[in-house]
Order: structure tokens, then sequence, then C-alpha cells
């Protein structure tokens, strides 16, 4: 799984992250790789380890594991149903799950039922989150096969 510990930290200690303005930006950096496509409907854990755009319908996990630079982007049209597991998230649409990231960017017409565990959250404009944002440290969470463990469980 990717490690927090290596992002770049500034002069006060605090870590940097990319904060792309859009998807297009972040397929220009390499930090998505795969495309779940409009119109489409896909079911089960899908597990990746270059970043993923979702423009359709997911039911089952997403999970981002490898380059620490990767990102789930998650589209405006697009819906997940299930947990989301990457280096850094944006939603632009709808997630039913947890999230589990370094990073979460909730943007204008972004939605979140379920839990965000994360270092950083960022949200813009009328984004929203129906349920707990938990700050987590670095490496307070680990993938172990499909599943996550929290402060190591």
């Amino acid at each position: 799984m990717w490690s927090l510990k290596k992002k770049n930290k500034s002069s006060d200690g605090f870590l940097q992250y990319k904060i792309f303005s859009s998807a297009g930006e972040a397929v220009g950096a390499k930090a998505i790789g795969s495309t779940l496509a409009s119109n489409s409907t896909s079911e089960g854990n899908i597990k990746c380890s270059t970043g993923l755009k979702v423009d359709g319908r997911h039911f089952g996990s997403l999970i981002v594991d490898g380059m620490e630079t990767a990102v789930c982007w998650i589209y405006p049209s697009a819906t997940v149903v299930g947990d989301v597991i990457a280096p850094c998230v944006y939603v632009e649409g709808r997630i039913d799950g947890d999230i589990y990231a370094d990073m979460v960017v909730v943007l204008d017409s972004g939605l979140v039922e379920g839990d965000v565990h994360a270092v950083g959250v960022t949200k813009k404009g009328r984004g929203e989150v129906r349920g707990r944002t938990l700050n987590n440290a670095p490496g307070a969470f680990k993938l172990v096969g499909s599943k996550i463990q929290i402060g190591g469980v």
C-alpha cells in the first residue's frame, strides 16, 4: 500500500498535497490510468494499481493501491455503492460507503453517504459528507486483502 510518509513536507512540517483542478489535469499528471466509462454499470470489488476515473455506476469496493500519486475521481454522473480506498479521492458524484484515504476532496456536486477516514479533508462549495469525518494519523489504517484494519485491530 502507498505510504503517506513518502509525501513531501513543507518547512513547517505539514504534508503537502497536489490538489488537481480537474480530472483532465490528473490524467495529464498520470494520476489516473483506468476508467469505468459513462453509462456503464459494474459490480464487484475492483482493485487497480493506477488511478481510477469512475463515470458510471459501480456496486462494490474500489481499491487504488500501488502508486502513491494515484487518485480515484468520482465524476458528477457517477454513483459508487461501496467503500473507496485510495491515496487521494475526489468526489463530484455520489459515494454510498466509507472512504479511506490520505486526502479527500469533496467538490461542489459531491455527496458522501458514509464516513470519511482521512488525514486531510477538503470540501468545496456545496459538497456534502453525511457521515463522520475522522482525521486519522498517517498509517492509522492498512489494507489486508480487501478489508481495512484501523489502528492495527
